[in-house]
């Protein structure tokens, strides 16, 4: 998978802002409100609409958890009040290493019901992996945009070895040097399409709100050789390493609060219906799909979300998502933040137990460096970040130093006034931490870096401040093809906690 290296080569600087009062000097114990999507059916799949707060149930660490926050957004009705729902950010993944030209385009065509209820205010953006990871479009609402890009991503060609290997160990005898040699190549497919996928979530970890990914695909099987008829019922290694790189892909979807849905690439399987004409062949089918299904339907079911699959006509299983993204649950409970990246198993359900609740099964909490880092991510592609430090940004003019590497100036702007100030070795000091990331015109992404930085006033300075801003200096070296880049910066004030985002285009000369 191609990606930026930013490095910063150089920074410091000062310059000038307002006139700030030292903070009071108080242990805080941080209280997070955890949201969640849900949806109820009943036993027939039907949507149930009209519930209370005082319906719901939220069990986290075998605990009864209060429901401190409630909504139902979606259409009003005969005795149902709704909210309107806020907008949505969906990402459409199309992994073509795993699929056919003919399942892309039906999976495309049955796309359209999904995007025409696509409103103005939503974002939509895709993205697909073909041992790459391409932003085909950034997000937007346009229909007719979106469209045209599935259209064009049904075209490619695969870029499928394995399962080149998985078709030549049909037609040949059946050795353990083969069997071999197509587990470590479908491990290492499944290890770089779930890589891709956890990338394209980190996009999305950031941003607040409705978040939804649906992903067109054949892969992400947990078992490690569905071909391996001696070994159905047992648990081999291949069947570990296979599972755990699926379960990471939950994890990473939990700990960006997205729901995941899935449309199998393949077609309704029998197991009877010989296409053709090799009985074997149509068997191997079945317990292929059947392995992808079962890794996809893991996904889902950890993170609120349906796979639609066993069909040859997706168009009724899209729009039923496409319901669901209109209607629904948003509940929340207050829990203690103890910063640490773990990850909290949660249950949300009805008093009624004859009701059936989708909903996100877990809560991953998150230090503050890795959701600010997120955060730097999304803002790449989604800037909806607030900016309580007041920061602003600059870059100058991107310059070729040699080959494709490119140097950028950058200039972050601290307003002094935003600053928590405490007495150190007789000044006054602020203690930040810097965040970076950057972007290409194709959706490559850079590691995003930190730098921590203390800013030094003496006592009879602070007088002087009001109205300036502090300016922290970056030249970043972009490693990467030409074209535009995007640069985001986060600024963390460690006392106050508070932190600023902002947003830079970088030209090339």
């Amino acid at each position: 998978m191609r990606s930026l290296a930013v490095s910063v080569l150089l920074f410091a600087a000062l310059s000038a802002a307002a006139q700030v009062e030292l903070p009071r000097m108080n242990e805080v114990v941080e209280v997070r409100l955890l949201n969640f999507d849900v949806v109820v059916t009943d036993r027939a799949g039907k949507p149930v609409r009209g519930l209370k707060r005082e319906d719901f149930e939220i069990v986290e660490g075998g605990k009864l958890r209060e429901v401190t926050n409630f909504s139902e957004f979606g259409v009003p009705g005969p005795d149902v009040k709704v909210e309107q729902a806020p907008p949505r950010h969906i990402v459409l993944f199309v992994d073509v290493l795993s699929t056919t030209t003919f399942e892309r385009k039906r999976a495309a065509a049955a796309l359209t019901a999904l995007i025409s209820e696509v409103k103005p205010a939503d974002e939509v953006m895709i993205m697909s992996w073909n041992r790459r990871l391409r932003l085909d479009v950034l997000p937007t609402s346009d229909h007719a945009k979106l469209n045209e890009a599935l259209t064009r991503i049904a075209r490619e060609a695969s870029a499928d070895a394995a399962g080149q290997i998985m078709r030549d160990r049909q037609k040949s005898s059946d050795t353990p040097a083969v069997s071999r040699t197509y587990q470590r190549m479908a491990l290492n497919d499944l290890s770089q399409s779930a890589a891709a996928l956890n990338g394209v979530l980190t996009r999305l970890a950031g941003v607040n709100g409705r978040k939804v990914l649906v992903m067109v695909t054949k892969g992400f099987a947990m078992k490690g050789d569905p071909l391996d008829e001696q070994n159905l019922e047992d648990t081999s290694e291949a069947d570990i390493d296979a599972a755990r790189v699926v379960k990471s892909v939950a994890r990473q979807a939990n700990a960006a609060g997205v729901t995941l849905y899935a449309v199998h690439g393949g077609r309704l399987e029998s197991g009877v219906s010989v296409e053709d004409g090799e009985a074997d062949s149509a068997a191997t089918r079945v317990r292929q799909t059947a392995s992808s299904i079962d890794g996809l339907r893991y996904l889902a079911g950890r993170t609120g979300g349906v796979v639609v699959a066993n069909t040859n006509d997706a168009s009724r299983g899209l729009a039923s998502i496409a319901g669901e993204l209109a209607s629904y649950y948003s509940l929340a409970y207050r829990a203690t933040a103890r910063r640490v990246d773990t990850e909290r198993d949660v249950e949300i359900r009805t008093r009624d137990r004859n009701l059936r609740v989708r909903a996100r099964r877990a809560f991953v909490e998150q230090t503050f460096d890795t959701e600010i880092a997120h955060q730097v991510v999304a803002n790449l592609f989604f800037p909806t970040s607030t900016n309580a430090l007041q920061i602003s940004a600059k870059a100058g003019a991107k310059e070729r130093q040699k080959r494709n590497r490119f140097a950028m100036p950058v200039d972050v702007m601290i307003p002094y006034a935003s600053l928590s100030l405490t007495p150190e070795d007789g000044q006054l000091v602020a203690d930040l931490s810097i965040f970076i990331g950057a972007s290409d015109a194709k959706g490559g992404t850079s590691e995003v870096r930190r730098f921590d930085h203390k800013i030094r006033l003496a006592k009879d300075q602070l007088g002087k401040m009001a109205g300036r801003h502090y300016k922290y200096g970056l030249d970043v070296e972009l490693f990467t093809i030409a074209g535009d880049q995007k640069i985001a910066v986060a600024v963390l004030d460690k006392l106050s906690r508070m932190t600023g985002f902002a947003t830079v285009e970088g030209k090339q000369k």
